[in-house]
């Protein structure tokens, strides 16, 4: 029994009256801020470990697809290059159509308009 602070007996298991006899609540309590204490600065760091873990896997992947999507692009211009000086190759050759058949014939044997030769 332990006897309350207004004069009253309270009943209360052994092992508690033994405690407050003898201080171990003090240590209790100091134990348990001890470990809340420390579940805190794990948790502070902790957070800033997997914050630079999160950044560094971010930066990496954000690398990784621009380095893809770069090559994809320079393919595509390399590709449309090619095109591009194919299509200025068959344009420089010059194309015989029905109108300027004669003309091309006429420039190639010499022949001007006025019909005299070199």
């Amino acid at each position: 029994m332990v006897r309350h602070a207004s004069g009253a007996c309270i009943a209360t298991p052994e092992w508690v009256s033994w405690a407050t006899q003898t201080g171990r609540f003090d240590l209790v309590s100091l134990l348990i801020s001890v470990v809340g204490l420390s579940l805190v600065a794990a948790g502070i760091f902790a957070f800033g470990y997997f914050r630079g873990e999160a950044y560094t896997m971010a930066k990496k992947t954000a690398e990784d697809i621009t380095e893809e999507r770069l090559t994809k692009l320079l393919r595509q211009i390399e590709t449309r290059m090619e095109d591009f000086d194919k299509a200025a190759q068959k344009a420089k050759q010059p194309t015989a159509t029905p109108s300027t058949a004669g003309a091309l014939k006429a420039t190639e044997a010499g022949e001007f308009e006025d019909g005299e030769g070199k």
